[in-house]
């Protein structure tokens, strides 16, 4: 969504290099209308379930643009480059029907009680990056193998401070409310 609405708002303006090619526009367009409508229609497209929602807030959005011509075209900018980055990242992995089997062991991830519910979206270690070469182009280190100092460390740090009985954090202190009288 935010590369859409760069891309209206530096086809209207110029002075930066758009993510996608975008067509030259001729006359006064609204950078402000082009990047209300690049947001929605992109958001709109990928998360169609918040359709009302979403139109709600883009009609106050255009609601504080003038009407006219400038309006209007911003609004043409903003949708084109809406459908260009749609289009774009068509068949780029996201919701692949990719399922995780692992065998369960110490250290690799595993559904946890009580829902035992599976990944939320396997597929999103596999999606065609944006502006990256590969998904793997800046590898992290992970974490620290099972049988490091450093793996046992922070092991006993979680065991010590998550334990029902006996914990070592910080004892819960609830804030006191409010009254609503200034403070001093």
């Amino acid at each position: 969504m935010s590369l859409a609405v760069y891309d209206a708002v530096v086809a209207i303006e110029g002075r930066y290099e758009p993510y996608l090619k975008q067509p030259k526009i001729r006359g006064k367009a609204s950078s402000e209308a082009a990047a209300a409508t690049a947001a929605y229609d992109v958001l709109r497209y990928y998360f169609p379930a918040s359709a009302a929602n979403l139109a709600t807030d883009y009609a106050a959005s255009l609601g504080t643009i003038p009407d006219g011509r400038a309006k209007a075209r911003g609004t043409e900018v903003g949708r084109h480059a809406a459908e260009t980055l749609i289009q774009a990242r068509a068949n780029d992995g996201r919701d692949a029907n990719i399922k995780l089997t692992v065998t369960p062991a110490p250290g690799v991830w595993r559904p946890t009680p009580d829902a035992f519910a599976p990944m939320l979206a396997p597929w999103l270690g596999f999606v065609v990056p944006l502006a990256l070469r590969s998904p793997t182009q800046f590898r992290l280190s992970g974490p620290y193998p099972i049988t490091s100092k450093a793996y046992a460390r922070d092991f006993a740090e979680v065991k010590a401070k998550g334990a029902l009985v006996g914990s070592t954090r910080t004892a819960f202190r609830p804030r006191p409310r409010c009254s609503g009288a200034p403070t001093p």
